[in-house]
């Protein structure tokens, strides 16, 4: 039996994660070869998905994740009388569907505009308990930096890039202990956007955390074509430091420029190809 997932998702609005999104609910509710076909609830603040799925009262929350029956519905950012719900109440309406939401898939979309960047113990704590409770969690945020909070990104799986108007790399302190994948991952978006119109920049990949990999539809060139680009962008973290390694015998293992950065792309593809 498969474990339960955190995944989370950044990236700027219209450039797919909704859309994306969409289509991984459309397949977690027609199930796999490998995992039955399951419910599905989104809390949809921004009613990006009103056209798509019905509504569900928030009281039956419940209920609808006791039930085995497969549905996917959405609960709201709006009171009965269709007054929007404050901050304070979108908090403690998302309180309420971690707590009583079982045995599904949850999204949880622009979490960022109403959980502030010191995400409660309390959050952290109903995210760690999920996937006991039989749920998958997509979550998302519109930027990487919102998305840095160390207590949640020791529990994700997943971190599914999109285009972002910030980098990982403005977050150094936030991502450290895995800037070096994520930026290659992020040039890889970047990259592939780039050859896309501007209107349609809609490519993202995967980073696993556990395995540490990337993942994503793109060929082995575009990959070896990102580590290319985040090894030159950097010269003084990434070629100058391997021009001074050594053998056994004391003798420099590469001769020259070309050979290092060739040596580091062979090693970085290695480590993180994950297709």
């Amino acid at each position: 039996m498969r474990e339960p997932k955190l995944t989370i998702a950044v990236g700027m609005r219209q450039i797919g994660k909704t859309y994306t999104s969409t289509q991984i609910i459309y397949q977690y509710a027609k199930g796999t070869k490998n995992a039955p076909p399951r419910k599905v609830l989104i809390f949809d603040i921004n009613g990006e998905y009103a056209s798509k799925f019905k509504s569900i009262d928030i009281r039956y929350i419940p209920i609808y994740g006791a039930l085995d029956t497969v549905d996917i519905r959405r609960v709201t950012a709006f009171h009965d009388n269709g007054q929007p719900l404050t901050i304070d109440e979108l908090q403690q309406r998302l309180y309420f569907i971690l707590k009583n939401f079982t045995n599904g898939l949850l999204i949880v979309e622009d979490i960022n505009y109403y959980i502030s960047d010191s995400i409660s113990n309390d959050l952290i704590g109903f995210l760690a308990v999920m996937r006991h409770k039989g749920v998958d969690v997509i979550a998302h945020f519109q930027t990487k930096g919102k998305a840095g909070h160390p207590k949640l990104f020791g529990l994700t799986n997943y971190i599914r890039i999109h285009e972002t108007a910030d980098n990982f790399g403005m977050h150094k302190k936030k991502f450290k202990d895995n800037l070096q994948v994520l930026t290659i991952a992020e040039t890889l978006v970047k990259i592939e956007n780039a050859k896309l119109p501007p209107d349609k920049h809609y490519f993202y990949c995967f980073v696993e955390t556990q395995r540490v990999k990337i993942l994503g539809q793109f060929s082995i060139n575009s990959f070896r074509g990102a580590i290319r680009t985040y090894i030159l962008e950097r010269p003084n973290e990434t070629i100058q430091p391997i021009l001074k390694r050594r053998d056994y015998q004391g003798n420099l293992v590469y001769k020259n420029w070309q050979s290092a950065i060739t040596g580091l792309e062979n090693e970085l593809f290695n480590k993180y190809f994950g297709n």
